[in-house]
């Protein structure tokens, strides 16, 4: 613990440490997850492959937010299977999705304002 902390009171230097173990134990527990555990995966794109993909919870939604837009992404169950799911929230009104097709693999997605 820094000397920062030690002067501290002791109530809040007993949050700290508990905040310190809680984030410790979080880190473990993701790195720990087996890549057959989930279906959602974080990528940095670091160049190292063996690094490259880091689990989340299974099924996680993941919100993407720019500044006009907000992009609910994650699976759902459509009764044939999982599907991709793709909702925006409607920030300052864009609450429609326009969808480009940009070749066979690969779809822009936008959202538009009414």
């Amino acid at each position: 613990m820094s000397e920062q902390i030690k002067t501290l009171p002791k109530w809040v230097q007993d949050r700290i440490a508990k905040l310190e173990s809680d984030v410790g134990h979080w880190k473990t527990k993701a790195l720990e997850m087996e890549e057959g555990e989930t279906n959602v995966f974080q990528r940095d794109y670091s160049g190292f492959p063996e690094t490259d993909r880091r689990p989340m919870a299974r099924d996680s939604h993941i919100l993407f937010v720019t500044d006009d837009t907000e992009f609910d992404v994650g699976f759902r169950d459509d009764g044939g299977g999982s599907v991709l799911e793709v909702m925006t929230t409607g920030r300052k009104g864009n609450d429609r999705l326009i969808v480009r097709p940009v070749s066979a693999n690969i779809i822009v997605i936008e959202g538009l304002s009414r």
